[in-house]
């Protein structure tokens, strides 16, 4: 019975704001995701695309913590970020796709590849402007 609890404890979010007063300043604690947050965002990225149930079942959570950890923001920046590294994962056969398109005369492959090469020029841009000292 009391493991149950703990482990109850162990997969819910408690969502409090913390309250700021004149005697006690509070602090956020650090977002410590458990095994199963990791398991659902993992089970939501896969590409047999798992229904919120059969989420639940296999991390076995009740859907309504589902539910509270997807309005959670620091979930949410977690399923983000494994997300964006699921993506990166293609990056290498996308590009290479795209040169193969290129190569065959494609014009919307090649409108692509100069928009995206301008967005990292941009983007480097911005990085040397305001990520530290400029070397004019």
């Amino acid at each position: 019975m009391i493991m149950n609890d703990l482990k109850k404890k162990e997969e819910e979010i408690i969502d409090v704001e913390p309250v700021e007063t004149k005697a006690i300043k509070t602090t956020k604690k650090p977002f410590l995701p458990t095994r199963a947050m990791l398991k659902s965002i993992e089970l939501k990225l896969d590409l047999r695309r798992y229904t919120k149930e059969e989420i639940c079942k296999f991390c076995g959570i009740r859907r309504m913590t589902l539910y509270r950890w997807e309005r959670n923001p620091d979930y949410l920046d977690l399923y983000m970020k494994r997300s964006w590294e699921v993506l990166r994962a293609y990056t290498p056969e996308v590009n290479k796709a795209l040169q193969r398109a290129i190569n065959k005369g494609d014009v919307q492959a090649m409108k692509m590849f100069y928009q995206l090469t301008e967005n990292i020029r941009e983007a480097m841009e911005i990085t040397f402007s305001f990520g530290g000292k400029r070397n004019d």
